[in-house]
Parts: C-alpha cells; structure tokens; sequence
C-alpha cells in the first residue's frame, strides 16, 4: 500500500499545469483526501470493494470535485476517459492491485482473473490509448510487485510470488509510454514509478 504524499505534488502540479486527480483504487479515502489539498479542478476516484467506496462516499460527501465510483479499474477508466478533456492535464495515482486484501475484506486466492488481481498494464493500455500524446503524470505504486531491488520495505514476500507475473519486470510501462514519457523508478516504500511527460 503506497502512499501519494511521498510525492511533491505541489511543484508537479505547478510544472506540468496538472488540473485534474484520477486514482484507482480508494481504499480508506487518504490518497484522495491528502490530494483535495491541492486545488484540483476535479478528483475521480473508484474502488471495486462496495464497502470502502460507500464508506468513502459519505467522507466526501458535500464536496461536489471528488467522486468515488463502485467500479473495478477498467470500467472505470474507459468511462471517465471518454469525457476528461485531453487539452487539461491529469495526475494518475494507479494503486489498483490485490484488491480488499490490504483491508481483510477478502484474500488474495480470492481474486483469481489476472486483470483484476493486477490490471496496471491494462490501465496504462487505456490511458495511453486514449491521452498518448497528453502531458499527463502517471504514478504507480508496488514496484516490488514487478522486480526485486533495494526497497525500503523490501522485496516481494515469497508467499505473494505464485500469484505475480511469472517474468516479472517492467518492460510494459516502457513499451506504453517510454516514447512520451520519462520512466522513474523510486524505493520507498514497496517501490513506484513515475511517469512524467518528456520536455524538449
């Protein structure tokens, strides 16, 4: 579980003239609740477990820019890509992995479809697809998920491995979005990458 305060997201937002905040995976609401600081035109956010997404509409309710959906990562995606203006660039925080086994809400065997368990390669698929040539910042939390390295919380435990891509790397982020954007991978935590459009 990552955290998007390790981020300087002040002088990301000030840099790249970020608008909007579009994260996978709500859990609790404090990704979505520390980034409300940041004067956002609007958050989106979903969250497949309905018992966090309801819990989290009604910490935001009354607050008309953020909006959490019930909805697994694609679905949601491939509906709010099709309406966010593509001239207005966003601030991806994609945290959508094992989903409800951070919060015993179910457990891991449980989540047999691949692209449930671990749909960051589709979710990059999508956004790239649909904002290829946008000057969107993407951030990606559990690097570790996709290669070992120096992390402050150390490598991937052995017993989540069976259920991780047998060749694990992260050649997909490359071949998505190396051609538009600088790929940056960070150890803190359980590791991140960064994804920050390229300037001439």
């Amino acid at each position: 579980m990552g955290m998007v305060a390790r981020f300087d997201l002040a002088t990301m937002i000030n840099r790249f003239r970020l608008l909007h905040f579009v994260e996978t995976g709500t859990g609790v609401g404090s990704s979505l609740n520390f980034a409300s600081a940041f004067g956002f035109n609007t958050l989106c956010s979903c969250e497949i477990e309905q018992k966090l997404a309801e819990h989290c509409k009604a910490m935001f309710a009354g607050r008309p820019s953020i909006r959490v959906y019930n909805l697994d990562s694609m679905t949601f995606l491939d509906r709010l890509l099709d309406v966010l203006n593509k001239d207005e660039p966003v601030l991806f925080w994609l945290d959508a992995h094992f989903p409800g086994v951070d919060y015993q809400i179910r457990k891991l065997e449980e989540t047999t479809e691949s692209g449930v368990r671990l749909p960051l390669e589709n979710e990059l698929a999508a956004i790239m697809a649909a904002r290829s040539m946008s000057r969107d910042v993407i951030l990606i939390d559990d690097l570790r998920i996709y290669k070992d390295g120096p992390f402050a919380n150390g490598n991937l435990p052995e017993h989540l491995r069976p259920v991780c891509p047998s060749d694990r790397n992260i050649d997909f982020v490359h071949r998505h979005c190396g051609a538009t954007h600088d790929v940056q991978e960070l150890y803190d935590d359980e590791g991140y990458i960064m994804l920050t459009p390229k300037e001439s």
